[in-house]
């Protein structure tokens, strides 16, 4: 019988995986399984340009003639953030299934799915979010259960039990120690924590993220540029500096349009916004929705038609959403749990890419191997991880809608 080495582990993990990981991850985040894929994001950053205006005219010729002009343009040069996910296989566990090739797949293939679940949710919760990396924020917190009351109950949904937290002040200092998620309750909204390393007592408006991806400072954080980043729920004032460019020129075309609903009902809202949208200059063939904020569109209709949709990248995952009929014709209505639930995305799927250097994730296999022995523990360890931003190329292609402003 063959000896059961890395090799043969590698070329396992090559059957259960010939394309890449994202049939994984996928199902964790619709919007980005939706999305358009490049896998060619080399150099220091990726440009993208927006036009602000076209060419000059004139209904006079000789006025036209001396009027002669480039359309204005803004580069956006977009660079890539990093996100790691790290996982391990018992060497002993390995070796009492090495006669069981069955059960050495099943093994490899469940270490690597719950790795890749991870990277999944991190990027379903980065790429709504505003680059910030604040998953909720602390309402209430009892000392005597651990018991943290988010802000937003829905907001359970960005945490996993085990999940290590880091908590920032509103002001941008980050607590010292740290705090390991032992339950989550979304119908309470509270997320149950133990703290450890001298971390002080959670506080009203604080703010949590995952360890690691928070940075001193307000905003400051190592996540991904993600829709609220590109289509802000503020206008952005004059001291903006966004991969470069100072969106305030022309807010509706370099960071989208922004409609607040305030008593109208939820149709009433998405039609005034697609309205908007296109008087901005905008085109539009699909709503992001949270998954509660759909639902209740959904009765809400007295007629709809479900529509099979299907992922953008190399593998095809698929998905269903319902058709809405408006004066610009069909417009797909598609849910993210992800998606805050006070706001709707009026958006046009190829006014968005996710750009990444290789595959997201990809495993580390620069030395030709996907496992290493791990020096710490008898077991082994494979590494999955991605370089990677969300872009935007056509911000005017896109509507902020607060169901709920005023």
């Amino acid at each position: 019988m063959a000896s059961l080495n890395m090799s043969s582990f590698s070329s396992a993990l090559k059957i259960l995986y010939p394309d890449s990981l994202e049939e994984v991850w996928f199902p964790e985040a619709p919007f980005l399984a939706w999305v358009p894929k490049s896998y060619d994001f080399e150099g220091s950053s990726k440009q993208t340009n927006a036009i602000i205006s076209g060419i000059r005219g004139s209904t006079d010729f000789g006025t036209a003639l001396n009027g002669k002009s480039a359309p204005s343009m803004v580069k956006f040069n977009v660079t890539r953030k990093k996100d790691y996910v790290i996982g391990s296989i018992d060497n002993e566990t390995m070796m009492a299934s090495q006669s069981n090739k069955g059960a050495i797949a099943k093994a490899i293939k469940t270490q690597v799915d719950a790795a890749a679940y991870e990277f999944g949710r991190s990027a379903a919760f980065q790429v709504w979010g505003d680059g910030s990396g604040v998953r909720g924020t602390v309402n209430a917190y009892n000392a005597g259960t651990g018991a943290i009351t988010l802000s937003d109950r829905r907001d359970c949904v960005k945490f996993e039990v085990g999940m290590v937290l880091q908590i920032k002040t509103a002001g941008g200092v980050i607590n010292p120690g740290f705090y390991s998620v032992t339950a989550v309750d979304l119908d309470a909204g509270t997320v149950t924590v133990t703290i450890g390393g001298g971390a002080p007592n959670p506080a009203a408006t604080n703010l949590i993220g995952r360890d690691g991806d928070f940075l001193a400072g307000v905003g400051a954080s190592n996540c991904l540029s993600g829709v609220f980043s590109w289509i802000p729920v503020a206008a952005p004032g004059v001291a903006d500096n966004f991969f470069g460019v100072n969106r305030s020129v022309n807010p509706s075309r370099l960071a989208g349009t922004r409609v607040k609903g305030g008593a109208k009902t939820i149709e009433e809202v998405v039609f005034d916004s697609l309205a908007r949208g296109r008087t901005a200059g905008g085109k539009f063939d699909c709503l992001w929705m949270n998954s509660e904020r759909a639902a209740e569109l959904q009765k809400s209709m007295t007629a709809k038609a479900f529509v099979d949709v299907q992922s953008a990248g190399k593998a095809k995952v698929g998905f269903q959403g319902f058709s809405l009929s408006t004066p610009q014709g069909q417009l797909m209505v598609m849910d993210d749990p992800n998606c805050p639930y006070a706001y709707g995305l009026l958006t046009k799927r190829d006014a968005w890419e996710y750009a990444s250097l290789g595959d997201a994730p990809h495993f580390a296999e620069e030395d030709g191997r996907r496992f290493l022995r791990e020096s710490t523990s008898d077991g082994i360890e494979f590494r999955l991880k991605a370089y990677s931003n969300l872009i935007c190329h056509r911000p005017i292609d896109n509507v902020l809608v607060d169901f709920d402003g005023v």
